[in-house]
């Protein structure tokens, strides 16, 4: 009586006010066929409402995110207008029949009305297919976790980032050091994934030239290193398509000698960053130009350190800065490529034992072990607090820290950062630097596995932590049992229709998502067995699984 009552309100509403519709009418861009937009208003049914929101919080446990919005929307009471009426008058439509070809007539018009409320199987496959690639069902960088203006992602897998080099970006001051994270992290355990750095997209000294707003600033490292560079083009008879010494006009302020200090190799172009940074980022650029120094040949002439291109990998909890790179605060861990320095809390270690810088064709793994804190403990907040969490590095499944052998046994490779490593939940996190880019794997097999652990120490793919999407949808439907029960106590018509809807809905909904989350896997095997051969590696234990899933297994 209060939802027909709620019903006719509205409609006295609507009648009243056209503008109550046309506000709904807006948020569609399909029409009817007089060429006009379909009425919607809202759902009458409050059993249908509670209903749609129970089936849409189950599906979105299941991770079947397509029609758990479609579910959502309808509870939220935005139908076409000729839906929601004859679910208004399903009630009293049901009642007049009561035998024979009365009660037939019945159930069919109350099937058409419960198909009105509930999604189509076009609709449901349109749906997951937007929802899934928007939120794939497996590990990837998050968009929602990223600072746009500096990276973007470059696969439909959302597994590869590259740091922003285009006239956008440098306008949305989007060259400097920002930060990326996956959408999965873990609080307790050991595990591991790994980074491939790309090579197909280290920029050039002219494409960096290009970039370079009118306006920009430099750091006195990042002045030298460009022009060491252009000389280096010009001796090589290789000049950029912007020379350095005869500027256009329009990019006057790009005059090396003019140039303000502001950040360095990590800061790139200047933004407002604390002083902690711009310290931390201009001895950077010292200690490389010391390392391109030193690495002088008797016979040829030493090309110097490229300019753009860098990387910093590790972990990053949720409170880490996204608007600065890894290592940046005291929420975030990393290595990066040149030297193979470690940074947290912007303090470097650049002579480490056992640091290894990295680039392109090198990956670089990343573990972490964190002890469990149960729900009961307390977590101390206290950087300087001490704690058994550790961090450690890989070069091509190499762990590149300082082991020590004792009775037989293992230890150690740990990175020796400044700062104990504090309780919490840590996702991978990625800054690219001028065109940097890298790709992605979490597992469960890698490139380079990591080798030579210490004792005891076993290290899990991060995929474990993704759950695999439920590829039963009885076991979904089953969920759904307390719904529909809930549906024939209230005296809802029909509730057996709505389970059927329901049940094609959620199987339509299955199929998309089991067949994207396999052909994910097995295209991520295909990737590592091809990077395998080309480096010579053994692929007897990828032959195994990719056979398995020939067969459907």
């Amino acid at each position: 009586a209060a939802a027909d009552s709620l019903f006719q309100v509205m409609n006295k509403l609507s009648s009243d006010k056209p503008s109550f519709h046309s506000h709904y009418s807006t948020t569609t861009k399909k029409r009817g066929r007089d060429g006009t937009s379909p009425r919607l208003s809202p759902v009458p049914d409050v059993l249908f409402q509670t209903a749609a929101i129970q089936a849409s919080q189950v599906c979105s446990k299941f991770g079947y995110h397509g029609l758990a919005q479609l579910l959502m929307s309808r509870s939220n009471g935005l139908v076409p207008a000729s839906a929601s009426s004859n679910a208004a008058s399903s009630n009293s439509a049901t009642d007049t029949s009561s035998s024979g070809a009365g009660a037939g007539a019945s159930s069919s018009s109350s099937n058409n009305n419960v198909a009105g409320l509930l999604p189509t199987i076009a609709q449901v496959q349109q749906a997951a297919t937007k929802a899934h690639q928007e939120q794939p069902p497996w590990i990837h960088w998050s968009k929602s976790d990223m600072a746009h203006a500096s990276m973007r992602v470059t696969s439909g897998h959302r597994l590869e980032l590259q740091g922003n080099l285009s006239s956008n970006a440098t306008r949305s001051g989007g060259l400097g050091y920002r930060m990326a994270r996956a959408n999965v992290g873990c609080h307790a355990g050991s595990h591991y994934f790994e980074i491939w750095v790309q090579d197909k997209t280290t920029p050039t000294t002219a494409d960096i030239l290009q970039a370079l707003p009118p306006t920009v600033r430099l750091a006195p490292g990042l002045r030298w290193s460009l022009q060491a560079a252009v000389e280096y083009d010009e001796r090589k008879q290789q000049p950029p398509v912007m020379p350095v010494k005869q500027p256009p006009a329009h990019r006057q302020s790009l005059d090396l000698s003019e140039k303000s200090s502001m950040a360095g190799e990590s800061s790139d172009v200047v933004d407002s960053s604390t002083n902690k940074r711009l310290k931390s980022e201009q001895s950077e650029e010292s200690f490389s130009r010391q390392t391109s120094a030193a690495s002088s040949h008797k016979d040829q002439e030493p090309s110097p350190r490229r300019v753009g291109g860098h990387l910093r990998v590790g972990w990053s909890m949720r409170t880490g800065e996204l608007q600065a790179p890894v290592g940046y605060d005291r929420w975030s861990f990393a290595i990066r490529d040149i030297g193979g320095s470690i940074i947290t809390n912007s303090q470097r270690i650049d002579n480490w034992v056992g640091a290894e810088g990295f680039g392109p064709g090198d990956v670089i793994g990343c573990a972490i072990s964190l002890e469990d804190v149960g729900e009961n403990d307390k977590v101390d907040d206290d950087p300087d607090a001490a704690s058994n969490n550790s961090i450690r590095f890989f070069k091509n499944g190499i762990c590149m820290g300082e082991f020590v052998i004792a009775k037989g046994k293992r230890s150690g490779g740990e990175a020796p950062f400044h700062n104990d490593i504090p309780a919490g939940t840590y996702y991978p996190a990625v800054s690219c630097y001028l065109g940097g880019s890298v790709r992605a794997n979490f597992g469960p097999k890698f490139l380079y596995p990591p080798r030579k652990l210490p004792a005891g120490l076993k290290l899990a793919p991060l995929s474990d932590l993704a759950a695999a999407p439920e590829k039963d949808p009885q076991v979904v439907m089953a969920q759904m049992t307390p719904i529909i029960k809930y549906l024939r106590t209230s005296g809802w018509k029909n509730p057996d229709y709505f389970q059927q809807v329901l049940q094609q809905a959620v199987q339509a909904e299955a199929r998309i998502l089991n067949n994207m989350y396999e052909s994910y896997h097995r295209q991520n095997l295909l990737e590592i067995r091809k990077e395998r051969e080309e480096r010579g590696l053994a692929t007897q234990d990828l032959e195994t699984l990719l056979e398995g899933k020939d067969k459907g297994d």
